[in-house]
């Protein structure tokens, strides 16, 4: 309500002590009513409104009209409080010595507003610190529109990021594609786990979780089979005791083979450079491309009947195994003699 007269004067009146002091009481009793409530806009002319109420969440500092528990007000000290329908919505700390600040931005039409990192550091990282065991939720799970994933989190590229398609599951989206995806497993405590590797070492795929002993399947779809681009090496098993059964170690894996056919001659082969044929009869060496770590490998052979005579293939009276060749021989059951027109088929064990 503005401050109303308490007399009005007219013409030719004599001024009177009582009317003047009544005028003056009138003033500084009702200050307030001088300018509250504002009539028009306000200028501060430059200076500060200071010694504002603390408020709070249901009676801001600062309110608005016909919403009085929505607008700004002092929860702490160093602290701005948000509150819209007599409860916090936000609330802004300042840190002693704080240098940088987030910084909220809208933007125009099709683009996202954005939450950023600013201050006086040239380069800095933004935290989301969630309070106790809470976690860091995003809203929306994305999906497809039309025939594109669109990631619900997305990374410097639109299309690239995290999704859920289906739930229960979380996949990896590359260009609007779904790249990888990971399924849930009811009470699953056995999980996937990939490790990288410093310079030297190697990064690999494995499996933990809460069984002590966990086995790694790799599946294909349908009629699909399993393949590497590269040479599949198995595991070395080093023990002296029994293997795990059905395991597959390197020392059951052929490391060469060849077929030699009769008057020597090589005929297919697998990390075999090249054969020698000796100069005594049915006498060969074959040549290693990956030679093996000494000559303690196992060769083992047989060789294919061409007459009523058997034949067999082995190694000499002198030990034949180098690291980089072996040298063998077919010979005759009858007579053990060299026989040349005879085949043989040789596979090789042992470490390289």
């Amino acid at each position: 309500m503005a401050l109303a007269a308490v007399k009005t004067f007219i013409a030719g009146e004599v001024l009177l002590a009582a009317d003047l002091n009544a005028l003056n009481t009138n003033i500084l009793d009702n200050a307030l009513s001088l300018v509250s409530p504002w009539t028009a806009n306000m200028s501060a002319g430059g200076f500060l409104l200071t010694t504002l109420n603390l408020g709070s969440a249901g009676s801001p500092s600062l309110q608005f009209t016909g919403d009085t528990n929505t607008g700004v007000y002092r929860p702490a000290a160093d602290t701005v409080g948000l509150a819209g329908a007599g409860v916090d919505v936000v609330r802004a700390t300042g840190a002693a010595g704080g240098v940088n600040y987030h910084d909220l931005r809208s933007q125009s039409a099709g683009n996202a507003p954005e939450l950023q990192a600013a201050g006086t550091d040239t380069n800095i990282s933004l935290r989301m610190v969630p309070k106790g065991t809470g976690y860091v939720q995003i809203a929306t799970a994305g999906g497809y529109v039309d025939s594109t994933i669109v990631p619900g989190l997305a990374f410097a590229d639109f299309d690239s990021g995290m999704v859920q398609v289906l739930s229960g599951t979380v996949s990896l989206v590359a260009e609007g594609r779904e790249s990888a995806r990971f399924v849930a497993s009811p009470s699953a405590t056995n999980y996937l786990f990939l490790a990288a590797s410093a310079t030297g070492a190697t990064p690999y795929l494995g499996v933990a979780g809460g069984d002590a002993n966990i086995d790694l399947q790799l599946r294909a779809k349908g009629s699909g089979v399993v393949s590497v681009a590269t040479a599949f090496v198995a595991t070395s098993f080093m023990g002296g005791g029994q293997p795990l059964v059905n395991a597959l170690y390197a020392q059951q894996i052929p490391r060469a083979w060849v077929s030699v056919t009769n008057t020597i001659t090589l005929e297919d082969s697998f990390n075999i450079s090249s054969i020698t044929d000796e100069t005594a009869a049915g006498y060969f060496t074959t040549n290693f491309h990956r030679t093996f770590s000494g000559g303690t490998y196992v060769p083992l052979g047989i060789s294919q009947v061409f007459t009523t005579t058997g034949h067999v293939v082995g190694m000499g009276a002198s030990k034949n195994r180098q690291a980089d060749s072996c040298t063998l021989m077919t010979f005759r059951t009858d007579t053990f003699g060299g026989s040349p027109d005879a085949s043989a088929f040789v596979v090789f064990f042992g470490r390289q």
